[in-house]
């Protein structure tokens, strides 16, 4: 489950404030229902704005570079405009990118963000036209908000050849082999049928009447900037006598392929795990190659994150973008929009207190949340006095 959950529907905000105001305006009734629903696309917008909320930050993303192209478009996937190199990430609700999140990771670079295109001999020649070179800032532009350029324009020169990391393996009930230890590792195939190196093994004891299981091994792209795949994996095994038993099967060079079928090698997809079969490990095939053959990366990989859009409420079963931790912040700001609008300025004046009291809490759960306890001072308080203290007079205690 992640961390901020929304199920909160706005019919369900528009319920609860009109509980509050006794049915004094109805949720199911028109045109009462559209104008509760106007005012909770208010209050759901006016929270959004309020400052760049984590919950609206996406999980990290990725792209590989293509030589001499410094426009990359993040949109929907075939939509791109002329001259853009399309990332194929099929972003629906980016907003803006985060400052400081984006990161060429294949030269573990961060880079620096421009306001424009940088005017540099080192970036363009004198028509314009780019130089290239390693990645080392990037811009988004409000009048192309789904493509992010990077600067200089890359010149691919990364020649690295991925392989797995060390496998994460289990156990599944099942067949009847006796207990035993095992040692695994795995390799990539690309779609040229090339085959990476592999890492070192990871060790298990495999309990009676159990098999191994290998989790299917993952990268954060799919391909090489040629477009070649990386979609496949082999698993290599070999039995040892003792997890100690270091120096016979602990490197991956003693290991023999497992991922066979109907007697022919057949690598897996990515993303569908290994199950060993019940009769055991096969103990005469191959072992590992020794050199990578894979297809290298070409481009560079960058990273970044971003800011989801702001999305306004137009339906009552409409999933509304703040997390359910805060439904009463909502309620409370619709019910003080709703009894402003009845001209019952009291009790619109102690609700809004609650929804300001909510939106500072709000804000307190947002310092914390980066990592470190810290409290940034509510705008009531900036300029504020300390409450007066009352002074004693310290003589009449000697009396």
């Amino acid at each position: 489950m992640p961390l901020y959950s929304t199920t909160t529907t706005a019919q369900s905000v528009m319920d609860a404030a009109a509980r509050e105001v006794r049915q004094t305006l109805s949720s199911a009734t028109t045109p009462d229902s559209t104008i509760l629903l106007d005012y909770v696309n208010r209050i759901s917008l006016e929270m959004l704005r309020s400052v760049r909320w984590k919950f609206l930050e996406s999980a990290p993303k990725v792209f590989i570079t293509q030589r001499g192209q410094t426009d990359y478009w993040l949109g929907a996937t075939g939509t791109g405009p002329a001259g853009t190199v399309d990332t194929s990430l099929n972003l629906s609700d980016l907003r803006t990118i985060k400052d400081g999140s984006v990161n060429d990771r294949s030269n573990f670079r961060p880079l620096g963000v421009a306001q424009t295109k940088p005017l540099s001999a080192k970036i363009a020649y004198p028509d314009d036209t780019s130089r290239l070179a390693t990645p080392s800032q990037w811009m988004q532009s409000v009048d192309t908000p789904q493509v992010i350029n990077i600067y200089p324009a890359p010149d691919n020169e990364n020649l690295f050849q991925p392989q797995p990391e060390v496998p994460i393996l289990s156990t599944l009930a099942g067949g009847a082999l006796p207990n035993r230890v095992y040692y695994v590792t795995c390799t990539f195939i690309d779609s040229l049928g090339n085959e990476s190196t592999s890492p070192t093994t990871s060790a298990i004891f495999v309990p009676t009447s159990t098999l191994l299981v290998v989790k299917s091994p993952v990268l954060p792209f799919g391909q090489s900037a040629t477009g070649v795949q990386y979609a496949r994996y082999n698993v290599y095994a070999s039995q040892g006598s003792s997890l100690g038993d270091k120096a016979g099967v602990l490197n991956s060079t003693d290991c023999h392929l497992q991922t066979f079928a109907a007697g022919i090698p057949v690598p897996l997809p990515i993303g569908t795990d290994f199950l060993e079969n019940a009769s055991g490990l096969l103990t005469t095939t191959a072992a590992p190659p020794t050199s990578n053959s894979l297809e290298s990366l070409e481009g560079y990989l960058i990273e970044f994150k971003y800011f989801k859009r702001r999305v306004p409420v137009t339906t009552a079963a409409q999933v509304i973008q703040i997390p359910d931790d805060y439904f009463d912040v909502v309620v409370a700001g619709l019910t003080y929009k709703t009894f402003h609008y009845l001209f019952r300025p009291q009790e619109a004046q102690q609700w809004f207190q609650l929804y300001r009291e909510g939106m500072t809490q709000m804000i307190r759960d947002q310092n914390l949340d980066r990592g470190f306890e810290y409290i940034k001072p509510d705008n009531a308080a900036i300029g504020g006095t300390l409450p007066a203290v009352e002074s004693i007079d310290l003589s009449v205690l000697m009396n």
